[in-house]
């Protein structure tokens, strides 16, 4: 027999943080020794949210695949909610267990779908891990809303161009950036097109707003960036986002914002 094990991290900061794709792996092939398989094999999914439906995650696909062609026999995972945070995707997946009469195992042992209290458990287990994801959520909107009417900045390091946050968190302006978003409006007026604005800005060394941030850099496709050159793209969104003249978005509602540019221009 063989022992499919099933490993997932949603983020880089859960595989650091959290519980690592090699903790899981590592829990999976000592499972799999004290259950006595013949061997087992990996599988993962790397940056994949437990809401999404497994066949759009490569690593449990394959798995589910190697079960229904009685290539594996049994699967294991630290926790139910590496499989699915979705109730739905829960049902039809255990669904496909008990039809190809998969082993199913987690840290606390074997979970047999076929005994009616560990099936009610599992089905709990799955509509609390929805219910809190859902939860979650809508405290994470609500403390953004309230940032909004309190004229606060959300929690990354980078505000808009032209503001900062004081000890608060609350957007205030800052003077230096504000004069380059006045001397885009400027050149703007004066019929300069956005790439020409960009080039100009760069030609000036002028700095963006990644460039002054305490972090400085960012990883792009795996590779450290610490050079970042003013975009059309950027100087098109700082022309059009109504913050810039007092009206910061949020949701569709419009909430009071530090005024860098005269209404009107």
């Amino acid at each position: 027999m063989i022992l499919g094990i099933y490993s997932r991290v949603s983020t880089d900061e859960q595989s650091i943080n959290g519980i690592s794709l090699i903790d899981q792996e590592k829990r999976g092939i000592e499972s799999s020794i004290k259950y006595g398989f013949d061997s087992y094999q990996l599988f993962e999914d790397r940056g994949f949210s437990g809401t999404i439906h497994f066949d759009k995650r490569p690593g449990l696909k394959s798995l589910i695949d190697k079960i229904l062609s009685d290539e594996i026999q049994g699967l294991f995972v630290v926790d139910l909610d590496r499989l699915s945070r979705n109730n739905l995707h829960s049902q039809i997946l255990k669904s496909i267990f008990i039809e190809n009469g998969t082993r199913l195992f987690d840290v606390n042992g074997e979970i047999n779908l076929s005994d009616e209290n560990q099936e009610l458990l599992t089905d709990l287990r799955s509509l609390l891990s929805s219910f809190e994801i859902k939860k979650t959520s809508t405290r994470i909107k609500r403390a953004l809303e309230r940032n909004a009417i309190d004229g606060k900045s959300g929690g990354g390091p980078l505000s808009n161009y032209g503001y900062t946050k004081d000890d608060s968190k609350r957007l205030v302006i800052d003077e230096n950036e504000a004069k380059v978003v006045q001397l885009i409006y400027q050149l703007s007026i004066e019929g300069k097109g956005t790439k020409v604005i960009a080039n100009y800005l760069n030609d000036k060394k002028i700095p963006t707003k990644r460039n002054t941030s305490k972090t400085g850099s960012m990883k792009v496709k795996g590779v450290e960036k610490t050079i970042f050159k003013w975009r059309d793209a950027v100087v098109y969104r700082i022309l059009t986002n109504p913050i810039y003249k007092g009206v910061r978005l949020f949701k569709g509602k419009e909430y009071p914002a530090p005024a860098i540019i005269e209404v009107g221009v």
